[in-house]
């Protein structure tokens, strides 16, 4: 199959992404099923990478304290990718947790896709997607 969406440029790649975070993670949005999509968090894992190797062929073509300070700027970044780190939208997710009127008829599975979903781009540790699974038990 044909590519259909080719961005090359790497400052509109980290528009997408801001832009794809901001409807995720809205705290009023006007549809509140994209969170939980997991097509849109598919959409924004694959934005994320595209955005790690776009960053990675940069910081190669740096070197000395360029490469140095490219690098752990990128370290940085990819250390903050568990949704611990980012309060705001942990409140988010569990708001949308517990305004999810399918909650009560979705399986122990559906439940664990649509929390892992509501969370992309970003990680969860075991520990937050148990208590995340348990809030509305």
């Amino acid at each position: 199959m044909p590519r259909m969406l080719t961005i090359d440029e790497p400052e509109l790649l980290h528009a997408l992404y801001r832009v794809l975070l901001e409807g995720k993670f809205a705290e009023d949005p006007n549809d509140p099923l994209v969170a939980g999509s997991p097509l849109v968090a598919k959409v924004c894992r694959r934005v994320l990478a595209a955005l790690d190797q776009s960053e990675q062929k940069r910081i190669d073509g740096l070197d000395g304290l360029r490469r140095e300070l490219a690098e752990k700027n990128l370290a940085n970044r990819l250390s903050k990718r568990a949704l611990e780190d980012h309060p705001r939208l942990l409140k988010v997710v569990r708001r949308r947790i517990a305004d999810a009127e399918a909650w009560p008829t979705m399986t122990t599975r559906e439940r664990a896709e649509y929390v892992q979903a509501l969370a992309a781009p970003f990680t969860l540790s075991e520990g937050l997607r148990d208590e995340l699974l348990a809030s509305r038990e």
